[in-house]
């Protein structure tokens, strides 16, 4: 995928999963001119819905995941905020089969940032 031979831009995030994930785009009310925060939050909501769905299930946390290793501080924060949080409120087989599919560093963001939303 193009963005991590290029360090991704928070500016073109919103392109990028455009891009990469277009089945997202068909559910969305939103565009890829859009803010990327409430484009992220309806992204964790497409994710819970079609958790059942291997195949974009797949996709959209190799997505994630490979946003997770580009290292940018405020791209993680995105992930946290709008995709992990709604995970960790879905139930536990939802955080199962989200958490099984992270890369390494992805899932111990994950488990620290549950571990914390568990014991708030």
């Amino acid at each position: 995928m193009h963005y991590l031979e290029n360090k991704i831009e928070l500016k073109d995030l919103v392109i990028t999963l455009y891009k990469d994930i277009p089945e997202f785009f068909d559910y969305s009310v939103f565009d890829k001119n859009d803010e990327m925060y409430p484009v992220f939050s309806e992204f964790g909501r497409f994710i819970l819905a079609n958790i059942d769905s291997k195949i974009l299930v797949e996709k959209s946390i190799d997505f994630i995941s490979l946003l997770i290793e580009s290292n940018n501080n405020a791209i993680e924060t995105l992930i946290v905020i709008e995709l992990f949080w709604p995970i960790y409120n879905s139930g536990e087989k939802d955080i199962q089969v989200f958490r099984s599919q992270l890369s390494i560093k992805g899932r111990k963001i994950f488990n620290d940032f549950l571990y914390k939303f568990k014991n708030k």
